[in-house]
């Protein structure tokens, strides 16, 4: 590889985990602040709050595991007189799980293509 290229590659990689450390400060800051005001912290709550993707929050471990401890911990202090979910809340709630659903299908597609490919270039070595 050219020096200009390990360069560039260089850059791009530290532009990329800038986001990913920016995305992880905002994340977290999100929970902190909807937890000290008493709101619900929920994987949509901080995705709207820290401009980060539902996805984003899913895949990372960290942020993940902490929402839903703080969401459970809300759950299990909520009052008995208050109502179940609403229609719109569970369509939220659905339509939230059909877009993971579907970026999954669409990962593990890409997922089994690359296989495919690899198998075939193995199977193809003299």
């Amino acid at each position: 590889m050219s020096e200009d290229r390990l360069d560039r590659v260089s850059r791009l990689s530290h532009a990329a985990k800038e986001r990913s450390d920016t995305s992880f400060a905002a994340a977290q800051r999100a929970i902190t602040s909807l937890d000290a005001r008493g709101k619900q912290v929920t994987f949509t709550t901080v995705a709207t709050e820290a401009k980060v993707s539902l996805s984003y929050l899913y895949k990372t471990e960290v942020l993940a595991d902490r929402i839903r401890e703080l969401r459970g911990s809300r759950r299990a202090t909520r009052s008995h007189a208050e109502a179940p979910s609403s229609d719109k809340s569970l369509l939220t709630k659905l339509n939230a799980a059909a877009q993971r659903v579907a970026q999954l299908e669409a990962e593990n597609a890409q997922l089994q293509r690359e296989n495919r490919s690899l198998l075939s270039r193995l199977m193809n070595k003299p």
